[in-house]
């Protein structure tokens, strides 16, 4: 079954001050990143060459720490990881994962997997999630350095459709779609699990290639 998507104005007449903590705390994991890089450059040990997915997976789990620390007691979020996934759940209407993302085309840094596929197509039978709300990225772009943030937006995705994008301090837009209007709830499901096959051939094929994924 497919999730009822919030339109941006919605989604924004919703959000209310969260609009700003949620830049705020991403800005401040930024640079926690940059602080701790100046820290191991203070080792003696000479400048380490991080890899991107290093940089993504701290600024992450910073971004979830003050999340979880910033609304623990806020009475309409239910901050936490839903069947291993870290976000916030804002009474019942959307759900916020939060992601690096390519300024180009605002699409998730990651690895494709059966469950995030499931999330960006907007299923609505994903384990330990509430069926109704929206799923939306919150995320952000780095300039060439990667050490100044570009840019922080909220996405909202349905499979390979950006529905809409609002930019913190920026513009906002949404897309006009007509991406599976004329499909059923069973030709919708159907379009989602033939993705999810897809990408489970490819990464089994990868396997029995490479003989390096765990």
């Amino acid at each position: 079954m497919k999730r009822k998507l919030l339109s941006l104005a919605d989604y924004k007449s919703n959000i209310g001050d969260l609009h700003s903590q949620i830049a705020t705390i991403i800005n401040l994991s930024v640079a926690d990143w940059s602080r701790m890089q100046d820290f191991s450059n203070s080792l003696g040990i000479g400048s380490v060459k991080y890899k991107p997915r290093t940089k993504a997976g701290i600024v992450h789990d910073h971004i979830s720490h003050r999340i979880f620390n910033e609304f623990f007691e806020h009475a309409d979020i239910k901050a936490g990881e839903y069947n291993g996934v870290f976000g916030f759940l804002y009474k019942d209407l959307f759900f916020i994962r939060f992601k690096k993302m390519d300024p180009k085309n605002f699409k998730m840094s990651g690895a494709e997997t059966f469950q995030s596929i499931k999330y960006r197509y907007q299923d609505s039978s994903i384990p330990g999630l509430p069926e109704r709300p929206t799923i939306l990225y919150a995320g952000y772009s780095l300039d060439k350095t990667g050490s100044e943030i570009r840019g922080i937006y909220t996405a909202c995705w349905d499979g390979e459709q950006l529905m809409w994008i609002d930019e913190y301090g920026g513009e906002s837009i949404e897309q006009v779609t007509f991406a599976f209007d004329d499909y059923d709830d069973d030709k919708k499901q159907q379009a989602i699990e033939q993705v999810i096959k897809r990408v489970k051939v490819k990464k089994n094929v990868k396997r029995k290639n490479t003989g390096t994924n765990n």
